[in-house]
C-alpha cells in the first residue's frame, strides 16, 4: 500500500513539474523601452538607448514592434548612426502614423521571447 501511494505521488509530481515546463514554454516576456521617432525630410529616425541598442546588435534583430494609437505594428529597421547615449536608426513606418509633428515618443518592443529563450539569451 505504501509503495502504491508513494508511485502515485511521484507520477503526480512529474507530472505538475511537466505541466509547468509546458506553461512556461507559453508564457512569453517582451523585451520593451521608450524610444523617439523623428520625421528629417523623407526619412524616418527612431532613437533607441544604447543597452537596447546593443541587444539589438548582438542578437542582429532587424524588425520591431512599434506603438501607435494603442496598436502595436511591426516595423523594419536599419542602423543610421550612434551618439554617447543614443542609437539613431532608420524605419519604415505604417501609412497609419501621423507625420505632422516633428518627432513622436513611442514604446517599442525589441523582441518578444517565452521563458526559457529569455533566460538562455540572458
Amino acid at each position: 500500500m505504501i509503495k502504491q501511494n508513494m508511485k502515485v505521488a511521484l507520477l503526480a509530481i512529474l507530472g505538475m513539474l511537466t505541466l509547468w515546463l509546458i506553461i512556461f514554454s507559453f508564457i512569453k516576456i517582451d523585451v520593451a523601452t521608450k524610444a523617439v521617432v523623428t520625421f528629417v525630410d523623407s526619412f524616418n529616425y527612431i532613437a533607441i538607448d544604447s543597452k537596447s541598442a546593443a541587444y539589438i546588435e548582438k542578437h542582429e534583430l532587424d524588425y520591431v514592434k512599434m506603438e501607435y494609437s494603442k496598436q502595436y505594428f511591426s516595423c523594419h529597421i536599419t542602423y543610421s548612426s550612434s551618439d554617447d547615449d543614443f542609437q539613431y536608426y532608420l524605419i519604415s513606418l505604417p501609412d497609419i502614423v501621423d507625420k505632422t509633428k516633428s518627432y513622436l515618443e513611442t514604446n517599442i518592443i525589441i523582441d518578444s521571447l517565452n521563458i526559457y529563450q529569455y533566460l538562455l539569451k540572458k
